[in-house]
């Protein structure tokens, strides 16, 4: 669980909850689009910061701790429906869990978008990090995209960040049942404006159950979002642009010594200017920047553990690092998503099972001669070098471009890998180095390869390399030169 302390708000005493200093109300739940939400609460005495519990229908609990009383969960699926509840965090102690409260989200055309949900608080906050707990070795950061929903907000009468809904189901806004056509005096809670009407918000009133957080104006456009890449719209890695990949958001922390991940979670907003080591499984970065001089690491990134997740993330070797993204043996499950590696020796280097690398870019991949590791001459050089099995990379681009190293991809089996089987590239750019395409198959099998649709551009030896090829022919149609024309196997 992610678990960064964040200031609290300030509100009048009789904004706050007091009824029991321990449990925060349910929260009060609004539709933002078919695949998001905002989350609001009342605040809790002595409270200095609060966790967020999302449960999406059939699937784990997510919960991140923020520091006010509001928070936007965006990227789940459209026509489903989600828990949520929260709970104040005084002195350091959570406190008892809300009641959950169930959000419906409406149904939509367009396909859900392909990444997890990230709950997102909707306001900058000033970062104060507590001390880590025993098992932490740094502290685990804090999910803080500085970006507010796209909405139009009037800026000189309502508050930036908490404009409801012009229309709002009675049920979404208010904890008690509301007539559709008025609302009795003598029966609204105590803290509901008498004067709000059952169907509208008047423009300067804020009903007092949604305190309005103070957004800095000189850091969080009131109206900007952070860039999206639309769902549908790429169906090729020749539709993708480097717009498309890597981080949305500024940095909102930053680590300046390498940093060992122990507890899982989502990591969101940081950038780790000398690399990262992943010993825990469960762990996702999102919207973080991955860098390092040091030619002693032998990749920036490093896991050997089940289901860590990059999405739009950058990975900067900065031409001294020989791989961007090592995963060794246990780190199954792998996922890159919409993520920018460069300056490397290795794109990714894998030997784990059941990878997947979609809608991501791969370039200036570099083979410094000598390279910078006493006692080496020349780095070995690819986009991709795997053998692992159950993978799949689609709708990417890798571009070694004039190096005459070995390949945009390198797949194969090899001395102490095993066999290798159901490998899958499908609908990439895959260009140069030494060959586009490299598949080996020399101590063990090498099945169930799969090479589809791609746009192949010559390395300096040529498409696709002819030595140690599978003895089981693969799959291999509509791969294609820049003219059009057919590559054959």
């Amino acid at each position: 669980m992610l678990s960064l302390l964040l200031p609290a708000m300030l509100l009048p005493k009789s904004c706050v909850a007091t009824a029991d200093a321990q449990r925060a109300p349910a929260p009060n739940l609004v539709v933002i689009s078919s695949t998001s939400f905002s989350a609001t609460w009342m605040p809790v005495t002595r409270a200095v910061a609060y966790d967020i519990g999302v449960r999406p229908a059939g699937a784990t609990e997510f919960v991140l701790r923020v520091g006010n009383t509001t928070a936007s969960v965006t990227g789940l699926l459209s026509d489903s429906t989600a828990e949520v509840r929260v709970r104040p965090v005084i002195k350091l102690k959570a406190g008892a869990w809300s009641k959950s409260a169930v959000i419906k989200l409406p149904s939509s055309s367009p396909a859900p978008p392909d990444i997890a949900f990230v709950i997102a608080p909707t306001t900058t906050m000033t970062v104060t990090t507590e001390p880590p707990s025993p098992v932490i070795t740094s502290p685990p950061p804090v999910v803080q995209p500085v970006t507010v929903q796209p909405v139009t907000i009037p800026p000189t009468t309502v508050p930036s960040t908490t404009v409801l809904p012009v229309t709002v189901p009675p049920t979404t806004v208010l904890p008690v049942t509301v007539p559709p056509t008025t609302v009795p005096r003598t029966t609204v809670p105590a803290t509901v404006p008498a004067t709000v009407p059952p169907t509208t918000v008047p423009p300067t009133t804020v009903p007092a159950t949604v305190p309005p957080p103070t957004v800095p104006p000189a850091t969080v456009p009131p109206t900007t979002a952070p860039p999206t890449t639309v769902p549908g719209s790429v169906t090729h890695g020749r539709d993708l642009t480097k717009s498309m990949v890597g981080p949305r958001v500024p940095a909102a922390q930053v680590f300046t010594t390498r940093q060992t991940i122990t507890v899982p979670g989502v990591y969101a907003a940081i950038d780790y200017q000398a690399g990262v080591d992943v010993r825990v499984a469960g762990v996702s970065f999102v919207d973080c920047r991955f860098s390092s001089t040091n030619v002693a690491d032998s990749a920036v990134v490093f896991t050997n553990k089940p289901g860590t997740v990059f999405r739009y993330s950058e990975v900067d070797g900065k031409s001294r690092v020989y791989v961007a993204i090592k995963a060794e043996n246990g780190a199954d499950g792998l996922v890159i998503e919409h993520s920018y590696m460069h300056h490397v020796g290795h794109g990714l280097n894998t030997s784990a099972v059941s990878w997947r690398m979609t809608e991501s870019w791969i370039d200036n991949i570099v083979a410094p001669d000598p390279a910078p590791y006493p006692g080496d001459e020349l780095w070995h050089a690819d986009g991709i070098l795997s053998w692992g099995s159950n993978t799949l990379a689609e709708r990417n681009v890798i571009d070694l471009g004039f190096l005459s190293q070995t390949a945009a991809v390198n797949h194969g089996t090899w001395s102490g890998s095993g066999a290798v089987s159901n490998v899958t590239y499908r609908d990439n750019v895959l260009a140069g180095g030494g060959y586009a395409v490299y598949f080996e198959e020399r101590s063990y099998p090498l099945t169930g390869l799969t090479v589809v649709g791609n746009d192949l551009r010559t390395g300096s030896f040529g498409y696709v390399y002819a030595g140690a090829r599978p003895a089981r022919a693969p799959v291999w149609t509509n791969n294609r030169r820049p003219d059009g024309s057919l590559v054959n196997w």
